[in-house]
């Protein structure tokens, strides 16, 4: 038996981030507020851990009811939400006018969990579950500033790791499994809202999905 654990994170952030960003006071007036610069910050929100099996049945022929019942268990899709937190860093460069292009990276503890299975079921037994304890993205960014406030979206690399059982007993015993225990690449994708609201303080709302 084969089987396929799929990852799907979908990150809903607020980052408080210490930016080298600072607006200036030129003639008694406020100047536009420049996104250049490195910037450090926290983040945290919260983790969709989404996984599903894939592969064929246990034999090729003749499959008895009660491990087809087994199967379609160990198949079927699970998820779990946890809280995240983390740290970022990244650097922005902007035009002479309203673009700003940047890299960011961060990291991310979190403790999505979730686990199934039945001691017997017609001769059978399964056991899955599913945990992701950290991640983290590597993303080039592009945006448009407006003020203190920064509309951009993001792409990159994603990083998580995992620790997967899919585990289904067949009678006298025959074992099949299906386990990972190791860090796990995809693509990431993102959206975001940053607002100053000081010289070195911005607040950051943002969205991801890998």
């Amino acid at each position: 038996m084969h089987k396929r654990c799929r990852l799907s994170v979908s990150l809903a952030a607020m980052a408080f981030a210490a930016s080298a960003a600072a607006a200036a006071d030129l003639g008694g007036s406020e100047a536009p507020f420049d996104w250049s610069g490195a910037y450090i910050g926290i983040v945290g929100g919260g983790s969709l851990l989404a996984s599903s099996g894939s592969g064929g049945s246990f034999f090729d022929i003749n499959d008895p009811p009660s491990a087809n019942a087994v199967w379609n268990e160990t198949y079927k899709s699970a998820s779990d939400w946890a809280p995240t937190l983390g740290g970022q860093m990244g650097y922005n460069w902007q035009n002479d006018g309203n673009l700003v292009f940047g890299l960011v990276g961060d990291l991310s503890w979190t403790g999505n969990s979730e686990s199934d299975g039945t001691l017997f079921f017609g001769g059978y037994s399964f056991h899955r579950e599913d945990e992701m304890d950290m991640f983290g993205t590597l993303r080039g960014k592009m945006g448009h500033a407006s003020g203190n406030t920064l509309f951009s979206a993001s792409a990159g690399l994603a990083l998580g790791h995992f620790d997967t059982k899919h585990q289904t007993v067949v009678c006298c015993p025959t074992l099949y499994e299906a386990n990972f225990d190791g860090w796990a690449a995809g693509l990431v994708l993102g959206a975001g809202i940053d607002h100053a609201v000081g010289e070195n303080m911005i607040i950051r709302a943002r969205a991801k999905s890998s």
